[in-house]
């Protein structure tokens, strides 16, 4: 298995965290979650990928 690293900002946007937690509990799909995380932040498009990247790597695509 390849190692997937993913640079979190210190102050993530408020928005982008809310998405953030809801993917991780399940609650949206990965396409609403890609959709959705960047909405306040177009440099977080490719932390989205990283995350669901990770989320795969690790077993727990929802």
């Amino acid at each position: 298995m390849d190692l997937v690293l993913c640079q979190v900002p210190d102050r993530l946007h408020p928005v982008s965290a809310y998405f953030l937690r809801k993917f991780t509990v399940g609650e949206i799909s990965e396409a609403y979650f890609l959709r959705s995380f960047s909405l306040p932040n177009s440099d977080y498009i490719p932390l989205g990928r990283c995350i669901v990247d990770l989320f795969r790597a690790l077993g727990l695509s929802v």
